[in-house]
């Protein structure tokens, strides 16, 4: 059993990737904006979409866990963002990835009206997914959550929730950037 050790990591038990892929569908599939994003690139589902990203991720051959962050708004202030092209681009400028305690610095970040919205109104309970990377713990799923959650932190407001997290160690030390997929013909 190749599971993560953290001190801010409660254990709960091992997850099948089938598993994981049905939180993130679940988070995303049924929103206007990613229903958008995947007819824009030519797919005919979020699940053939979002199978696209995961697998330069090797996540279907990770093996998985689920765990309780324990002190959320200060672990996931050290967390890294995914290794995404628009988050790369917009955000991360030079670097590979940033921590959300960096990302939540940048004034684009601060004034973004949905990670405000969430950090407003953040739900009672969530699950993100993420790959520990090296000594880095990156998130594949749940960047909006993870920022509001840092901004939280910054402002030093409390947060009331739970916060899962699926988590697996990726073989490499490097993620490859995944994201605007077009789909093949």
């Amino acid at each position: 059993m190749s599971r993560v050790k953290k001190p801010f990591l409660k254990y709960l038990r091992p997850l099948k990737w089938k598993e994981v892929f049905d939180f993130w569908r679940k988070n995303e599939a049924s929103q206007a904006n990613w229903i958008k994003a995947y007819k824009e690139r030519g797919f005919d589902s979020w699940d053939a979409w979002r199978e696209k990203y995961t697998k330069p991720l090797k996540c279907d051959q990770a093996e998985w866990h689920f765990y309780e962050l324990v002190n959320p708004e200060k672990n996931i202030s050290s967390f890294y963002g995914g290794p995404f092209k628009t988050w790369k681009k917009l955000y991360y400028k030079e670097k590979e990835t940033l921590q959300f305690s960096e990302l939540v610095k940048l004034p684009e970040i601060q004034k973004n009206k949905d990670i405000n919205s969430l950090a407003d109104n953040f739900p009672e309970k969530t699950i993100i997914i993420g790959l520990e990377v090296g000594k880095k713990i990156v998130i594949i799923e749940g960047m909006h959550r993870s920022c509001a959650i840092a901004l939280l932190a910054k402002k030093r407001r409390k947060l009331k929730s739970i916060i899962l997290i699926a988590l697996a160690k990726y073989p490499e030390n490097n993620l490859p950037a995944v994201g605007k997929f077009r789909k093949s013909k």
